[in-house]
Order: structure tokens, then sequence, then C-alpha cells
């Protein structure tokens, strides 16, 4: 499988094709695009989201958020499988906002991916998981304070 062995350019492309689509409100019809049927996205030992169902839900669950940011800063591992697949590990600083308070949500993520090509040749994500977070602000201690359950859109919580 070496020959078809994604460069780390194309593995930056597509994780930078994901962010661009899950930053513009879409349908899980226009997800699908930069992920794999089977994806899979949540938290380490916490809730996920699987499948076409869990990629609506967790759309439905991030619905809302604007001027969101996510900026690779780091890949901090990569393992090429003997599938062909390629697994990662990132760190990323984000932002988001959420109207119409204006509240904002930033800090670091750590993320473990999964990469795949579809039939045609393309990278897509087939798993993003969150295994960890530091410098949040009180807003974003706020959202992921319960992985167990998802994402803590509750102001009082």
């Amino acid at each position: 499988m070496t020959g078809n062995r994604p460069s780390d350019g194309e593995i930056r492309a597509a994780l930078r094709a994901y962010f661009r689509v899950l930053q513009s409100n879409p349908t899980a019809d226009t997800m699908r695009t930069v992920v794999t049927d089977d994806f899979e996205t949540g938290f380490a030992g916490g809730y996920t989201w699987q499948g076409l169902g869990g990629l609506q839900d967790f759309l439905a669950a991030r619905a809302g958020f604007v001027d969101e940011q996510h900026d690779v800063e780091e890949v901090l591992t990569r393992e090429d499988l003997s599938s062909g697949d390629v697994r990662i590990r990132t760190r990323l600083k984000f932002s988001l906002r959420q109207p119409p308070s204006n509240e904002l949500f930033t800090g670091t993520a750590f993320h473990t991916w999964l990469l795949r090509r579809d039939t045609a040749g393309r990278l897509k994500v087939a798993a993003q998981i969150v295994d960890g977070f530091s410098d949040l602000n009180d807003n974003a201690k706020r959202l992921f304070a319960k992985p167990e359950t998802g994402l803590n859109r509750d102001p009082q919580v």
C-alpha cells in the first residue's frame, strides 16, 4: 500500500477540507463529501456519534456556532495502518462564537483522527475523536464539561 500512502500535505488538505465544510453549517449530505459513511466523532471514553444518523445528531448538537476557527498547530503522531488507513494525533486551537449572546468558546483540543480513501481515491475523515483539552476558557469548560453525554449547550450547567 506504500504507493497509495497519503503525503503529509494530502493529510493536511483533508483536515482543512473537513473543517471548511464543518464550519459552513452543513447538512449531513454535505459533510459526506469529506467524511466516510461510517464516520465516528465524539470523546475518547465518552459520548460518540456514529454513522449517518450519528452525523445528523452531531451536526444538530453543534448547530448555531458562528465565526468558527480550527487551526491544526501540530500533527503529534502518524501511523500508517496495514489497511491503508492513516491514524494521526493532532493539537489544534479552536474558537467558536454562539449568538445571540456572542459567547466565545476557545481552547486547545487534542484529537485522534482516522483517515481513509474512498473508492475514488479521495482521502476522507473516518473518525475524529477528542482525546482531551487544555487552555479552555470558562464557556468552553462548560460546553465540554460532560463528555459522557456529548456537548453541553445549557448555560446554567
